[in-house]
């Protein structure tokens, strides 16, 4: 893959995501080796791309800070 096309897809990711969700392609988990739980949500057809992109969801609890920093801003000292 091109610059371009790891933009577009992680760009085409972010839109498909709904409202707190992360979703990441079939490289970065591979990248990831399990350090971060993901679950595979499916083949998803994206914009431009000829061939659908196996997508993954970075399921978060809501006790995590990450969550917690999008939800509210950055934590109070």
């Amino acid at each position: 893959m091109c610059n371009g096309e790891i933009y577009r897809l992680s760009r085409d990711l972010c839109a498909e995501a709904k409202d707190g969700q992360i979703l990441l392609g079939q490289r970065v988990n591979v990248a990831l080796k399990g350090s971060v739980a993901t679950e595979q949500v499916g083949a998803l057809a994206l914009k431009g791309l000829t061939q659908p992109v196996v997508a993954y969801n970075v399921p978060l609890a809501a006790t995590q800070p990450a969550l917690r920093i999008i939800e509210g801003g950055a934590p109070s000292v």
